[in-house]
């Protein structure tokens, strides 16, 4: 009767193996597909225009070293966004937040940089939402 017991191990082992292995492919998946949004460049007094339902994403740059961070302000009515969340790519290339489009209407995105308590930075982004 020898192996039973380590057939059970060696199979709970590799069905451990096969989802992290699937946990990690959906992750690179999704980081890839989080960059791939397309990117509203245009600060306010300079609008820009998107269809319901695109995700997008806005790049800030934040230097965690000197405890740079920036803040968004969720002041929208609700069902107007959806926060797919943040995407940090270091000092040099910023934080990325990335948003989905849900209801046509005008708005304007505002984020605080922040550093400890004090605010050093404020930007504002128009955004058109059309309907599809």
């Amino acid at each position: 009767m020898s192996g039973g017991f380590e057939n059970d191990i060696l199979a709970s082992d590799l069905l451990t193996l096969k989802l992290l292995v699937k946990y990690a492919l959906f992750t690179m998946l999704s980081g890839l597909l989080a960059c791939s949004y397309p990117l509203v460049e245009k600060e306010s007094p300079y609008p820009n225009t998107l269809k319901s339902g695109t995700r997008f994403r806005f790049n800030l740059k934040e230097d965690h070293q000197r405890a740079e961070t920036w803040q968004l302000v969720q002041d929208w009515e609700k069902g107007s966004f959806q926060v797919l969340g943040n995407t940090w790519h270091g000092a040099e290339k910023g934080l990325d937040i990335n948003l989905q489009a849900l209801k046509p209407g005008n708005y304007t995105l505002t984020a605080f940089k922040r550093r400890y308590q004090d605010t050093i930075e404020v930007k504002r982004y128009l955004l058109t939402i059309v309907a599809n």
